[in-house]
């Protein structure tokens, strides 16, 4: 059996994960195949797990890295629906990776030599893009699709 590498991401951030008792927590799943057999089954991959930023199930995307487009599962439908990628601006991924990092916006502002009023247009900037609401859901949806 020969196997081959290959670029492919799937992303699932739609799972309820029981605790002790009846909590839940939303988790995100992330399976990146590795290795694929002739026939195109998964061979080797690995797979994530982490606290989801959202709060609804059913968010799954189907990733290449370098397409510019991603899929995205509707439930609704039962199909994969082509969506295109987003692009961040140099500045946008300077502010947004300097919150993973838990730095303020004044700090940010700081840092990149900028006015706290600019770091907040490139953070509406970037919820816009993203769809989001705040930064850890920004946060999340960069990390799920390599952004940052």
């Amino acid at each position: 059996m020969s196997a081959r590498t290959t670029p492919y991401h799937i992303t699932s951030t739609s799972s309820d994960l029981e605790g002790g008792g009846r909590s839940t927590r939303l988790v995100n799943h992330k399976l990146t195949p590795l290795i694929l057999t002739k026939d195109g089954r998964i061979w080797l991959a690995i797979c994530t797990i982490s606290l989801a930023a959202g709060n609804e199930t059913g968010n799954v995307i189907f990733k290449k890295n370098g397409a510019g487009k991603f899929y995205e599962y509707s439930f609704y439908d039962h199909k994969w629906e082509e969506r295109p990628e987003i692009s961040l601006t140099d500045n946008e991924r300077e502010v947004l990776s300097r919150s993973t990092q838990g730095y303020t916006m004044n700090d940010i502002a700081d840092n990149i030599c900028k006015s706290v009023d600019t770091v907040k247009a490139y953070k509406r900037s970037i919820f816009q893009k993203m769809d989001v609401k705040n930064i850890a859901e920004a946060v999340t949806y960069a990390q799920n699709h390599q952004l940052i």
